[in-house]
C-alpha cells in the first residue's frame, strides 16, 4: 500500500494484531520476513541505518525521559546529520521546528516538568528535525487527555500539510483515526485484513477485526463509530 505527501496512514486493530512490529519493520527496528519499503523509490533495506533514520523519523508510543532540556532533546534529532558538533544550522533547524509547534516556552525547561502533551509534542519536534520525509507515529495520543488527544493530531496534519510529509500512525481510538486519517489498514492476528480509504471502515470489517458489533453512522458530516 502507497502513502502519499500530505497523507496520514493510520495502522489499526485490536491488541497483539501486530500494529507496533508493522511500524517497527517499517523503521528497520525489526526485520522483516517478506515484502519491501519504499521511499521515493528507494529500498530502505539498501541503506544505512543513518541514511533511513534522514528519510523517516519515529516517535515511539514510550519514550525515556533523560535530565535534559526541551531544546536539547529536539536538537538531538539532528544526530542523523552531524558529523562532529552541532553545527550553526543544526542549532537553528531546532529553533525552527521549537518555535514552529509553539515550544519556546519550554526550551530551556527540563522534560520531566513538561506534561504529557507538552512531551509528545517535543517528541514530534525531535523527529522533524531530522528533515525525515515519512513520520513514523506509535499510539500518539497514548495516555492523554480528549483536549490533548485533538490537539495533538491537529498538530499532526498540519505538520504533514506544512513540511510536505507523510505519517503513518498506530491507534487504539477509531473515531479518532477516522477524523484525522485519509488512508486505513485493519490488522487481523498479524495479517492486513483490509487496506484502503474510509470506505474500509464498515461494520462488517470492524466485527471481522475486532469482534465487536457496531454502526457506522454520520454525524455532521463525518462518520463515527459507535458500538451496538
Amino acid at each position: 500500500m502507497d502513502v502519499k505527501v500530505h497523507e496520514v496512514l493510520a495502522i489499526l486493530g485490536p491488541n497483539g494484531a501486530g500494529k507496533t512490529t508493522l511500524l517497527k519493520c517499517i523503521n528497520g527496528l525489526l526485520k522483516k520476513k517478506i515484502g519491501i519499503i519504499m521511499v521515493d523509490e528507494e529500498d530502505l533495506s539498501k541503506l544505512t541505518k543513518t541514511e533511513v533514520a534522514k528519510r523517516i523519523g519515529y516517535v515511539p508510543q514510550r519514550a525515556e525521559v533523560p535530565k535534559i532540556t526541551v531544546f536539547d532533546s529536539v536538537l538531538l534529532g539532528r544526530k542523523p546529520h552531524i558529523t562532529w558538533d552541532a553545527s550553526t544550522k543544526d542549532i537553528q533547524i531546532a529553533k525552527d521546528v521549537v518555535s514552529r509547534l509553539g515550544l519556546d516556552a519550554l526550551s530551556l525547561k527540563y522534560i520531566d516538568e513538561i506534561s504529557g502533551g507538552e512531551l509528545q509534542k517535543v517528541q514530534i519536534a525531535r523527529a522533524l528535525v531530522q528533515e525525515p520525509k515519512v513520520l513514523l507515529l506509535d499510539e500518539p495520543t497514548s495516555n492523554l487527555d480528549l483536549c490533548n488527544q485533538h490537539r495533538i493530531m491537529a498538530t499532526l496534519v498540519d505538520v504533514v500539510k506544512r513540511n510536505d510529509l507523510a505519517a503513518i500512525m498506530t491507534m487504539h481510538d477509531l473515531n479518532l483515526a477516522m477524523q484525522y486519517s485519509d488512508k486505513f489498514i485493519l490488522l487481523k492476528e498479524g495479517k492486513i485484513f483490509a487496506a484502503g480509504s474510509h470506505e474500509i471502515i464498515t461494520p462488517k470489517n470492524i466485527g471481522a477485526v475486532y469482534n465487536l458489533s457496531v454502526s457506522v453512522a454520520n454525524y455532521l458530516g463525518r462518520p463515527i463509530i459507535i458500538p451496538i
